[in-house]
């Protein structure tokens, strides 16, 4: 497609660059590492290998590098907003307004629970939190998050 896209625009538009150049990388799905799970969460509750998906700001496409599309698994995203999705056994008896219904890429019921704020809201308290510790001579046991 992004061939057939290069010559369409080439042919009609003769411009010098091609669509390759602006679109952005593509990331590879993976597995995370011992050290990352570390960085993450120092306590080792947090496995290594587990399955992760990059950021990409579609919450279904994480469903799938996770394996999180069979019936009663899940997946959460936590970034600026929050939110989890779980593949259910059947479809809801009725409708509420706190869920969102969205389906596996083979048409399975999943739920979708979502929070508008979760690290930017985090990240505020945090900026607060450690101004006034700065304020109140506490810098040499202030984590550094600013």
């Amino acid at each position: 497609m992004i061939q057939r896209f290069d010559e369409l625009i080439s042919n009609e538009v003769k411009v010098p660059w091609s669509i390759r150049n602006l679109l952005p990388e593509v990331l590879v799905d993976g597995t995370m590492m011992e050290d990352g799970a570390l960085l993450l969460e120092p306590s080792g509750i947090l496995l290594p290998r587990i399955l992760f998906s990059p950021p990409e700001g579609d919450a279904g496409t994480g469903m799938v590098p996770t394996n999180a599309v069979a019936v009663r698994f899940g997946n959460v995203s936590a970034g600026t907003s929050i939110f989890l999705m779980a593949v259910l056994e059947k479809p809801l008896k009725q409708a509420y307004t706190e869920i969102d219904m969205v389906a596996t890429p083979d048409g399975k019921p999943v739920a979708m629970i979502h929070c508008n704020n979760c690290t930017q809201d985090m990240n505020a308290w945090i900026s607060l939190l450690c101004e006034f510790a700065k304020m109140m001579g506490a810098v040499q046991n202030l984590i550094k998050y600013i």
